[in-house]
């Protein structure tokens, strides 16, 4: 990104709450990923053994599930501006689906919400990533979103928020950024195709993830050694605390980055 994208891209996102770039991703990795997602998506309802289990197509840890989703976090169109708004040592708090399933398709994610519970008196502590895998339209129930909601102390009214909120129509591969407090909605998929996007919730390296990704990933036997640095760090590889003076204190051991501490 160039200077003058990136104050482009932090403008949006402060003032409106929200930011679209499109070709983020490619044709070949775009396939990937579909396929992937659809292949993790049964595996899922394997473990919950009920097609109709209210968290169907929310795929809670996508790293498990293929190399694509860890290409993903090694593009530069995606991770540059990632680390514009919320530094190099950021984190993934959430790297999980957002999906709606054909002929009338809905999800719990149809209710009018945000991502972020807390109001942070105008930070920026969680920057949402909705990479989207198919085409969204009106049709097949594209997000809508309230711009400049990000700044509500209190729920939009149901009028409020269909009189104003904008519909997400864009092609695959482009990406919406938002503040994790912007208002939005899923609507309903009355296309005769699923609708698919993978959902990524970005924070700061000293707060918690939802799952501990690093230990998930070596739990399920997954290979991260020759895996980019920066995409060590997104997964947390990199922001563990030292567990003894040794890791706290040799390079070899430390377990986490300079970019992880609290001033970056």
């Amino acid at each position: 990104m160039t200077e003058q994208d990136k104050d482009t891209f932090l403008g949006n996102l402060n003032e409106q709450g929200y930011a679209i770039l499109r070709n983020v991703v490619g044709p070949s990795l775009l396939n990937q990923l579909r396929t992937e997602l659809d292949r993790a998506i049964d595996i899922e309802a394997a473990y919950h053994n009920n097609d109709n289990h209210p968290d169907r197509g929310m795929v809670q840890i996508c790293p498990l599930y293929g190399k694509s989703f860890l290409k993903l976090l090694d593009i530069d169109a995606l991770i540059d501006p990632i680390n514009t708004a919320m530094g190099n040592g950021s984190i993934l708090y959430v790297y999980t689906s957002s999906f709606l399933p054909p002929s009338g398709g809905t999800n719990r994610s149809t209710r009018i919400h945000v991502d972020r519970a807390q109001y942070d008196n105008g930070r920026l502590e969680m920057l949402g990533c909705l990479v989207l895998l198919d085409d969204f339209t009106a049709h097949n129930g594209a997000t809508r979103y309230l711009p400049g909601s990000h700044t509500l102390l209190e729920k939009p009214t149901q009028e409020d928020f269909d009189n104003n909120a904008l519909t997400l129509e864009e092609k695959a591969g482009s990406v919406f950024f938002f503040n994790a407090r912007l208002w939005h909605t899923s609507g309903t998929n009355f296309s005769d195709k699923s609708r698919g996007a993978l959902a990524l919730g970005i924070v700061p390296p000293y707060y918690k993830q939802k799952f501990d990704l690093p230990r998930a990933m070596k739990e399920a036997g997954i290979e991260t050694l020759g895996l980019p640095l920066r995409v060590l760090q997104k997964l947390g590889f990199h922001s563990i605390p030292p567990r003894s003076l040794a890791e706290y204190y040799d390079p070899k051991l430390r377990t986490y980055t300079q970019a992880s501490e609290w001033n970056t």
